[in-house]
């Protein structure tokens, strides 16, 4: 709505402005005004009225989750430091994307079981409701943050230049299956607990691992539950050794053996490693 505000604030001042064609369109704009009872639930009404137009994003639907229960100036508050912010970062018309940054932000607080994909509003309530202990202010300070991490690592947002060179290698190999694992070391290296060298290290660590894997035909199958258990490890753990000794020493027959020098010679040699990797190095 502020968007939409600040467009006709726009085109109002623009020469050659037509004050009469807006008139005649504001007087095809349907407002409605619904009065609620003590039983009624505001975000159920909300998803009912919208089920019949344009399919409302994940962060629409999460967004007035979070804050219609909230006084308005709480809602203005939240939504004017944290949603909007949100929104600009991903941009208009993202909503694949927003849906895919949602899905690995609730993976990472979801234990033991993946969260589905096309139901992220869904798993986001399921997730609120299964744990109470959490504050409705600080959910949005988490997403933002969240965010802000999601948007520099696979949206080229970020400001150092050798971290935003290490974001783009590891982005041309187009595997998403290490993404929550990037956000995790994000958030670890806004927290100081991780410096630039060391993230760039786990990075590039993590770049050779997925492209050796898929020169000998590894499938990244699995790996996504592989990184959202070792992410959980983090916060108790140094983190370099950490990565290094889980994807260092697994064995071949394991979901995230890392290929020896040996291992990935063998396999470069037999495989059509030209043609699989061409378009991305265009």
């Amino acid at each position: 709505m502020v968007d939409n505000c600040q467009y006709f604030k726009d085109k109002v001042h623009e020469k050659g402005f037509d004050a009469q064609q807006l008139w005649v369109g504001l007087k095809m704009l349907p407002i409605v005004d619904i009065k609620l009872g003590e039983d009624d639930n505001a975000q159920l009404i909300f998803e009912s009225m919208n089920s019949k137009g344009k399919p409302l994003t994940a962060i629409d639907l999460i967004r007035n989750f979070m804050l219609m229960s909230l006084p308005s100036k709480e809602q203005t508050r939240l939504y004017e430091s944290c949603w909007h912010p949100m929104e600009q970062m991903f941009g208009m018309g993202n909503e694949r994307v927003i849906n895919e940054f949602f899905w690995n932000w609730l993976w990472l607080k979801i234990l033991n079981r993946q969260p589905k994909f096309d139901e992220v509003y869904d798993e986001f309530k399921l997730y609120i409701g299964d744990n109470p202990q959490l504050k409705v202010e600080e959910v949005p300070i988490d997403l933002k943050d969240g965010a802000d991490h999601y948007t520099k690592i696979f949206l080229d947002r970020e400001k150092d230049d050798e971290l935003a060179s290490a974001f783009r290698s590891f982005n041309r190999l187009g595997i998403n299956a290490a993404r929550l694992l990037l956000m995790e070391f994000c958030a670890q290296h806004d927290a100081y607990t991780l410096v630039k060298d060391e993230f760039i290290g786990l990075i590039r660590m993590l770049e050779s691992f997925l492209f050796r894997r898929s020169a000998c035909g590894r499938l990244t199958t699995g790996l996504n539950h592989y990184f959202s258990s070792l992410s959980k490890q983090l916060e108790s753990q140094d983190i370099v050794e950490c990565i290094a000794a889980n994807l260092l020493l697994q064995d071949e027959n394991k979901t995230a053996y890392f290929p020896t020098d040996a291992y990935f010679e063998e396999q470069f040699k037999a495989r059509d490693c030209y043609n699989r990797f061409r378009d991305k190095c265009v």
